[in-house]
């Protein structure tokens, strides 16, 4: 009678053990996966900035696309929901994200600079300050 005692409890604590680490772990990878997917996007970016950059150097003018980008050989495939823009006609150039979901394009932004609060409008002159906006 005491070994059955014993086996039970030691299934409901082997339960226990398995809702809580589900309980608590769930939110921990959530977290994991929104700021992986944020890195990712400022890795394009700063990919796609830095071959716009280059662009500029060599040419004395900001690329139109991110298509001219790759037809000079600076990049080699265009990533999706990516395009660049200038500021004001300057050749500040920035790559815009249109193609991810808000949360991941926050995190990216907050990953750079821990005092953005939100996603910038696209047509915003803070826009420059980030790497994403919508």
């Amino acid at each position: 009678m005491g070994t059955l005692i014993m086996v039970i409890l030691g299934v409901f604590i082997a339960l226990f053990g398995s809702l809580a680490t589900i309980y608590y772990a769930a939110p921990l990878s959530r977290h994991a996966d929104l700021k992986a997917r944020a890195t990712g996007v400022i890795t394009q970016g700063q990919q796609i900035r830095s071959a716009a950059v280059l662009y500029y150097n060599r040419t004395g003018a900001a690329p139109g696309a991110v298509a001219d980008l790759i037809k000079t050989s600076y990049l080699t495939n265009i990533p999706k929901g990516w395009k660049l823009a200038t500021v004001s006609g300057s050749p500040t150039l920035y790559a815009e994200n249109t193609g991810i979901s808000r949360a991941v394009c926050l995190k990216a932004d907050q990953l750079l600079d821990s005092a953005v609060t939100s996603v910038p409008s696209c047509s915003s002159s803070n826009a420059a300050q980030t790497i994403c906006c919508q």
